[in-house]
């Protein structure tokens, strides 16, 4: 019987250290393994896998790849292209009926798409391709693909001031990574910005409240004179 052998297939800059990590959380069994990266030799993964495969690459010529593992494995490309930087995949391989692409958009990381919505996505997309379309029956765990994006999230901020030719190796994470870190930083400052407004709401709305009460207590003294006085020249 033929392993899955899923090629996360990406040019760089297109979210590839997400999709890639969140692949091994998704697919069941491999959350703990390390990401295996390799542009042209592909021998040595065999031993860190069971059933199915999982190896991220650069390499862009698919027909390449086609011919030297579609008869060994039931091959499938994961990619993923970004079209405001002109990255995007061949149009003759989006042709290909094993292949599910991401657009960049899909998963950038904000405040409106957060990383339960890009984990949603993925399993969808993902599901569609591998169990409706072609009927492999693998077990999908979305918390699990929550969990090691949210992981691998963790330890970009942690090499936020390593230069980037630092490599990670267990979500194969770069130094510097700056456009997930300008995003934490960004979407932290909205959120502190967003409690420090409902902070001053609040301030402002009980300071109105203790206006009115100030107010009404008043009004009522003031009634209060009034009745008394008219009582005295009564």
């Amino acid at each position: 019987m033929k392993k899955t052998l899923i090629l996360q297939a990406s040019r760089p800059r297109t979210a590839t250290t997400l999709l890639s990590n969140a692949l091994y959380g998704l697919i069941d069994g491999l959350s703990q393994k390390r990401i295996i990266y390799v542009d042209y030799y592909y021998d040595y993964y065999e031993k860190y896998y069971d059933d199915i495969i999982i190896v991220k690459t650069h390499n862009m010529s698919f027909h390449k790849l086609v011919e030297q593992f579609s008869e060994k494995y039931n091959l499938f490309f994961i990619s993923s292209e970004r079209k405001d930087k002109n990255l995007l995949i061949n149009d003759h391989f989006k042709s290909y009926d094993n292949i599910c692409i991401f657009q960049y958009e899909e998963l950038n990381e904000t405040q409106e798409n957060n990383v339960s919505a890009i984990a949603e996505n993925i399993y969808n997309k993902v599901n569609n391709l591998l169990n409706e379309k072609f009927n492999l029956n693998i077990k999908l765990d979305k918390e699990k693909c929550i969990n090691r994006i949210n992981e691998m999230n963790k330890k970009i901020i942690e090499l936020k001031d390593e230069p980037f030719y630092y490599v990670e190796q267990y979500y194969h994470v770069h130094g510097s990574h700056r456009t997930k870190v300008e995003n934490t930083e960004k979407l932290e400052n909205t959120e502190k910005l967003e409690n420090t407004e409902k902070l001053e709401n609040t301030e402002k709305l009980e300071n109105t409240e203790k206006l009115e009460n100030t107010e009404n207590t008043e009004n009522i003294e003031n009634t209060e004179n009034i009745e008394n006085t008219e009582n005295i020249d009564k």
